[in-house]
């Protein structure tokens, strides 16, 4: 797959879909090539770092 999405399109029904990291819990960076994991920022959780881990407050101004 091409940077920025993640898959494998040569196994049966394989295809390659976009990352869609969070873009305020993600880094800048592309998503892991075959677990589509994103490189999450302290204080962000899950696979397309999405997810406010406890004790942090989320949002367009960064992680706290």
């Amino acid at each position: 797959c091409a940077p920025g999405f993640h898959g494998n399109p040569s196994v049966l029904g394989g295809r390659c879909e976009e990352c869609k990291c969070d873009p305020y819990g993600a880094f800048p960076t592309a998503c892991d090539p075959h677990s589509g994991q994103c490189q999450c920022r302290p204080g962000a959780s899950g696979l397309k770092c999405d997810q406010c881990m406890e004790r942090h407050v989320c949002g367009p101004e960064g992680i706290v």
